[in-house]
């Protein structure tokens, strides 16, 4: 009997001293996760958007939050906001944390978006693992047409938002069906949107993909199909970015002009941007976004010096490639005029253009231009160079200023 009551107390304090860790840990995981909501809905806080917390309830394992969110019109603050809910539900021992974001209905901006609109349908879930700060967040809504105007419309189609990662390292993917926007004979639209980010404190990739888009008025327009834009930021005590973009078809309309199933793409990297001074103008351009802040950073970066490499350039069979390079130079003091002339002889440009005999026609080259500036190949494309240094600019050996 002794030893029972000696096993059942054992159990009894083992069992009472895991409630209160338990209880202990649940509180943790979620005051740490409203507390991270809030600051992350605050501190997207800009010139278009404030959010501001109305309320947060912890109640044992779950959690209630409800934020509004303002929109600013220019100077003017849009009188009613978009409210947002927030609920949770705490695992045992804090170890994982589950909620869910929705937008009420039947107040705010909300209810009258949906009085314009066909439907408007959201899922937001979350799982949060606590041990590891990581967050997978999976997100999907769907948004009926609006009628913006007498004979203009928006629409856009259903849209998924995938999150997975922590502060560390995190990937995201967006997906959008289309955006479609009519305004009376105009007209743009895009399908099949998606875009990839996998971002790390060292490096930060992005790729946007898009099916096909266009856009059209009365007179002519563009379409496009299979674009890819990959970008990649290697950040070291220097900034780098790769960049690689290609249009696989791009279709051009009007009076004047059309060229179909054109090819064309932009790839290059740039090196040699200071990674501290870097982060210290954006943090500047952020307290404090005017003309004058973000010119006088601009001179500040390319006072220093940046490098464009290995850019190639291409238009079907027609192509340039090459660098240029900013060489340091300082801006302090110097009115536009004189920044001009400095930023001129600051740059050094070095490229290998061809073009093929449809280009010619297309760009109205005439034969005495070919003839000095142009060699002309056995395939019969046009080739020459051109260079850049000390303000003086040179096409095939000649100098053109």
């Amino acid at each position: 009997m002794k030893k029972t009551l000696i096993a059942i107390s054992c159990t009894a304090i083992i069992g009472g001293g895991a409630l209160v860790a338990n209880n202990m840990l649940i509180k943790n995981a979620a005051e740490t996760v409203t507390s991270e909501v809030e600051s992350s809905l605050i501190g997207l806080k800009n010139q278009f958007i404030d959010a501001q917390l109305i309320d947060t309830e912890i109640n044992n394992n779950n959690i209630k939050q409800n934020f509004a969110i303002y929109i600013n019109n220019g100077s003017k603050r849009l009188p009613e906001p978009i409210y947002l809910s927030h609920t949770a539900t705490v695992a045992p021992f804090g170890l994982s944390v589950e909620g869910n974001f929705s937008l009420p209905k039947d107040k705010g901006l909300t209810s009258t978006l949906i009085r314009e609109v066909a439907s408007l349908n959201e899922s937001i879930k979350y799982t949060f693992d606590t041990s590891n700060q990581s967050l997978d967040l999976q997100s999907n809504f769907s948004l009926g047409e609006i009628n913006t105007g007498r004979s203009s419309n928006f629409k856009l189609g259903d849209v998924e938002i995938l999150f997975k990662g922590n502060k560390e390292a995190f990937t995201t993917s967006t997906k959008i069906d289309g955006i479609r926007i009519s305004e009376r004979r105009e007209q743009a639209y895009i399908n099949g949107i998606e875009l990839k980010s996998n971002i790390t404190n060292d490096t930060h990739n992005t790729e946007i993909i898009a099916n096909d888009g266009g856009f059209n008025d009365r007179s002519g327009g563009f379409s496009f199909k299979d674009a890819k834009f990959h970008s990649a930021i290697t950040i070291e005590d220097n900034t780098s970015l790769k960049l690689d973009w290609k249009v696989d078809s791009l279709d051009l309309q009007s009076p004047n002009i059309t060229q179909l199933s054109n090819k064309l793409g932009l790839s290059g990297e740039i090196k040699g941007v200071n990674t501290q001074e870097l982060n210290s103008f954006i943090g500047l351009i952020e307290r404090n976004p005017t003309e004058e802040t973000i010119e006088a950073a601009f001179k500040s970066i390319i006072g220093n010096g940046i490098k464009f490499e290995n850019i190639n350039i291409f238009v079907n069979d027609s192509s340039s490639d090459g660098e240029i390079e900013i060489m340091p130079k300082n801006y302090k003091g110097l009115t536009n005029r004189e920044s001009e002339e400095a930023f001129e002889k600051s740059l050094k440009v070095d490229f290998n253009v061809t073009i093929t005999p449809k280009l010619v026609k297309l760009l109205e080259i005439n034969q005495n231009a070919l003839d000095r500036l142009w060699n002309e190949e056995e395939s019969g494309n046009y080739t020459t160079t051109i260079k850049q240094s000390l303000g003086k600019t040179f096409i095939n050996g000649v100098e053109a200023n």
